[in-house]
């Protein structure tokens, strides 16, 4: 942990957006956030922060994971509807790109629905968002926006696409519609809500999603990823055998493009997610299960059905929406701590936070450091990850059976949000990811998504006769260097995938350079 300053004796500070007349007050004295959303998403502090609690409460809501299953329905009929769009048959495609754009207008659609989508078109919308997201550090920097144009024109385009909406009233029943329905304070700052959703929505989900699925096309790797497709066929198989119906074949789309919420089996999933997580607050403890082995790893759903010593080489086949779904809102399967040990790995640089009160931080035996109420703190949850003294064993290895954050032995519940395998990743306390149950699903589902509907295989695995090797076999001469960093493993020790970007240090790191990945349709 670094102390930065301290806000304490620093005056509030007024500028003025640089894509609308919005007067943007930062006072030092607020929570650590405000300077940060005040320039990137232009919210006047005086009137954001005092419903913030409401928006973040609100938001929670929403999102509970007994009402996760219905949200997974509407995200896997888009998710389908783009990939027939985007992927063809077979061939080659860089990973990210095509995560992107399977992603991007699912995921809009499911939180801010078809209206807006269709209104302003995929193709703006996608570009102009991935402009500011990669504008998005540097704007929350003291660096003048009129050195940022690429960023200011791109903001200025989703602002405006807000603005039309909204005052069409398109965000009807949408989940960001309800939401501000409930805050009606925050109406007169809609669209700057907006974006900061959009935002929060998008910007870690689509990364996670890549490294999700990336580690699991390594060759060191394909164990877990062929008991997961296990799991997913085990999961649809007992569904059949309770007699529980498909919602695939049962929903209909309204005419806004809703999906309505699921029937059936996932019914029973939204159960299960309710008395798992009353309140959605002991999910937040939740971990996978620590117990190594196969068996241990397959979802209980799963277990039953598969011998792993008769299972075929490669287990694919059709997969239901139910069963997808269903594995994906399960924070106690392996794909759940897949895409968990993913994040973890690939976790933010940085995180900042201001001290709420004075304390005296414990160094060593007898040592301590003070720090004030108002100092501005900056914690390193990529550090954090790769300290043995939080995750054991070998904490650079990709090992989604591990446990949860550990500190002196035990397992950090008392602070809620961090005791899981991803730890830092969707912070902790009072003012952790408010999305977080349906982010974890929304990466999970779409990482399922891609291992039923395609075969996949990195093209850096490919050795000097294109043939599918092993990762000894691998022609090196063709592959990324490892990371230059303290920690050179960090899940990929053959270098088999880009570096992450090393500059940004907010949010789920990106890849650095493309990964093209030679892909068939199975569906």
């Amino acid at each position: 942990m670094i102390k930065l300053d301290s806000g304490k004796h620093v005056q509030s500070v007024q500028t003025q957006c640089c894509c609308c007349d919005t007067n943007v007050i930062c006072n030092p004295g607020r929570p650590a956030t405000e300077h940060f959303t005040g320039r990137v998403f232009g919210l006047p502090s005086h009137l954001f922060f005092p419903h913030h609690t409401a928006l973040l409460q609100g938001l929670r809501a929403q999102l509970t994971p007994a009402k996760l299953p219905s949200h997974g329905h509407a995200l896997f009929s888009s998710m389908q509807l783009e990939s027939d769009r985007i992927l063809t048959s077979s061939g080659k495609a860089d990973l990210m790109c095509s995560i992107k754009d399977i992603l991007f207008p699912a995921a809009v659609q499911s939180i801010f629905g078809a209206a807006f989508l269709h209104c302003h078109g995929t193709t703006q919308l996608q570009k102009a968002f991935f402009a500011f997201e990669e504008g998005f550090e540097l704007a929350a920097s003291p660096v003048p926006h009129v050195f940022q144009p690429s960023f200011c024109k791109a903001r200025q385009t989703l602002l405006q696409a807000f603005r039309v909406s909204w005052a069409a009233g398109h965000f009807g029943d949408t989940v960001v519609g309800q939401l501000l329905q409930e805050v009606p304070e925050l109406h007169g700052i809609a669209p700057h809500v907006l974006l900061a959703l959009l935002w929060a929505s998008l910007a870690n989900t689509i990364p996670a999603t890549f490294w999700g699925l990336a580690f699991l096309l390594l060759p060191d790797n394909q164990d877990h990823k062929q008991q997961i497709l296990l799991a997913l066929q085990s999961s649809q198989s007992h569904a059949k055998h309770t007699g529980a119906p498909d919602a695939q074949a049962q929903q209909q789309t309204s005419p806004d493009g809703k999906v309505p919420a699921a029937v059936g089996g996932s019914a029973d999933v939204a159960e299960r997610m309710a008395a798992a997580a009353p309140g959605s607050e002991v999910a937040a403890h939740t971990q996978v299960p620590a117990a190594k082995g196969p068996e241990a790893a397959i979802s209980k759903t799963a277990a039953h059905a598969f011998d792993m010593q008769t299972a075929p080489p490669d287990a694919r086949g059709p997969c239901s929406n139910d069963s997808l779904v269903a594995e994906a809102c399960d924070r106690s399967s392996l794909l759940a701590g897949c895409v968990a040990e993913a994040v973890r790995v690939r976790a933010p640089g940085v995180a900042v936070r201001m001290a709420t009160c004075d304390l005296a931080m414990p160094l060593a035996p007898g040592q301590s450091v003070h720090i004030s109420k108002g100092d501005m703190l900056a914690v390193s949850p990529y550090e954090s990850h790769h300290d043995p003294r939080f995750f054991q064993p070998h904490p650079a290895r990709y090992d989604p059976t591990r446990g949860g954050l550990q500190c002196l032995g035990s397992s950090l519940h008392e602070v809620p949000g961090i005791s899981s395998i991803a730890g830092l990743v969707f912070g902790g306390g009072r003012y952790r990811c408010p999305g977080r149950f349906f982010a974890e699903m929304e990466v999970a589902l779409t990482v399922a998504f891609f291992l039923t509907h395609f075969e996949m295989q990195l093209a850096s695995c490919q050795d000097s006769h294109g043939q599918h090797g092993s990762a000894q076999a691998v022609n090196h001469t063709k592959q990324h260097k490892p990371m230059s960093s303290a920690f050179p493993e960090s899940g990929d020790p053959h270098g088999l995938l880009p570096r992450a970007e090393t500059r940004r240090q907010v949010g789920i790191r990106w890849p650095k350079a493309p990964c093209e990945v030679l892909f068939k349709r199975l569906q």
